[in-house]
């Protein structure tokens, strides 16, 4: 003979609802319950019930939570602003690496010996002796 069917009441319901909404795990809320893990995950997949109040309860502290991030990224916080941006908005942050780099390059330059090369008289012909 198998254990009597544990039978929720509205207030159960209410209850799980709201450790759900407190973040708490299936282990967590059965715990506090008063049943185990596997009598829980059996009831959420079997009781509509259970399962809607688990998502309920979970759904609605995301609605405060993100209620809450959004009035506070209006009134100007910028870690809020962030926050609301790369996760309801979908943005992401590109890390882009700077780099400088110094480069010292020495030119030689020679000059080259114009009048040699358009056909005057060479370099140094006006220094010689008459």
């Amino acid at each position: 003979m198998g254990r009597p069917s544990i039978e929720l009441t509205e207030e159960d319901l209410r209850k799980m609802s709201a450790l759900a909404g407190l973040g708490l795990t299936l282990p967590k809320i059965a715990a506090v319950m008063g049943f185990s893990e596997s009598v829980l995950a059996v009831r959420k997949r079997t009781s509509d019930a259970v399962k809607t109040a688990l998502e309920r309860g979970k759904a609605e502290a995301e609605m405060r939570i993100g209620k809450s991030l959004f009035e506070r990224a209006i009134d100007g916080d910028v870690a809020a602003i962030r926050w609301w941006e790369m996760t309801r908005a979908g943005r992401t942050v590109e890390q882009r690496l700077e780099t400088r780099q110094t480069t010292t390059a020495t030119i030689t330059v020679q000059t080259p010996d114009w009048t040699a090369l358009v056909g005057g008289p060479a370099a140094g012909a006006d220094d010689a002796p008459a």
